[in-house]
């Protein structure tokens, strides 16, 4: 497949990322966010993905900007707005969010105040808007509570619930998990954080959202309690008057890394073949997990065929 790539610059555009089209054209993208760096296989993986199925892709970089912290902290939501005029001015007639994990979390938070999205998926996504998380090297650690909301909007920081933990005790939390469990693992993390239930401000409004939404989760899901939260959403969703047509896709097994099969097999098969195995759940049961990724981008491709 022949497709070009176009950089975006932080310092002219307003945000970061990189625009994947093909050769033949498309006036249709998606807007990709995981919780890896806009050229990071993740991102390039589910970009090559939208390509084979007649889509642009525009992924995010997770950071701040060049000169900041790495992590998830204080995000402007508006950077996602400014992305979808540029995407406009460039012939975009429909443009859409995949989200997955934390970049989950961010398309929500975008797209129940954005409206120039019509089509919204959010694989393993946190229904309420949590504390944000600062990454990098310090006293040993790689990942701590950055003590501020993880979105702002309109240069107003989301109202966010707290981990509720230091630095120290929310990496070490982390770390004695992961290698009780053999696997990488915050759900314990997560599972203290909602001890205290976070205040109705907290939750995103999805009942906002407008054209499509999926939402996708696995059980065995080792970061956090991801069909948990599914539910609930599924809950709010049915009990509102939203005018968005939403899907609830909860599989037994499917773990974290929840991609479309065909991304893992076909698009990035060594690396993307691994992910999987990195979990307790995927090593036990990847039969199943292999169906539930199936089943979800059979989902996707009816998705995106009626978009």
């Amino acid at each position: 497949m022949k497709y070009s790539v176009e950089k975006t610059e932080f310092h002219t555009d307003g945000f970061d990322s990189r625009f994947y089209a093909p050769r033949t054209g498309s006036e249709r993208c998606l807007v990709i966010v995981t919780d890896s760096g806009s050229g990071d296989f993740m991102n390039v993986m589910l970009a090559k993905w939208a390509l084979r199925n007649g889509c642009c892709a525009l992924c995010f970089g997770k950071w701040q900007n060049p000169e900041e912290a790495d992590g998830l902290h204080e995000w402007p939501l508006e950077r996602m707005e400014r992305a979808a005029a540029w995407l406009q001015e460039r012939g975009m007639r429909r443009i859409g969010l995949l989200g997955v994990s934390y970049g989950a979390n961010l398309v929500l938070a975008a797209a129940s105040r954005i409206p120039a999205f019509t089509l919204t998926i959010a694989v393993t996504a946190i229904d309420f808007v949590t504390e944000g998380v600062v990454a990098g090297k310090k006293e040993g650690m790689s990942e701590w509570p950055a003590g501020v909301s993880s979105y702002t909007w309109r240069g107003e920081p989301l109202a966010y619930h707290p981990f509720s933990l230091s630095e120290h005790a929310y990496y070490d939390l982390f770390v004695e998990s992961s290698k009780r469990e053999r696997e990488p693992r915050s759900f314990e993390i997560y599972r203290h954080m909602e001890e205290k239930a976070p205040a109705p401000e907290c939750y995103i409004p999805v009942e906002r959202i407008q054209g499509k939404l999926i939402l996708a989760a696995a059980r065995d899901d080792s970061m956090w309690d991801a069909a948990r939260y599914a539910q609930r959403m599924r809950e709010r969703l049915a009990a509102s008057d939203c005018s968005c047509e939403y899907e609830v896709c909860i599989y037994r097994y499917g773990t974290h890394f929840l991609f479309p099969q065909s991304a893992l097999q076909k698009v990035l098969p060594l690396v993307g073949g691994l992910l999987p195995a990195l979990t307790r759940s995927g090593r036990r049961h990847g039969r199943e997990c292999r169906e539930s990724r199936k089943e979800l981008e059979h989902t996707l491709l009816e998705a995106l065929h009626r978009w």
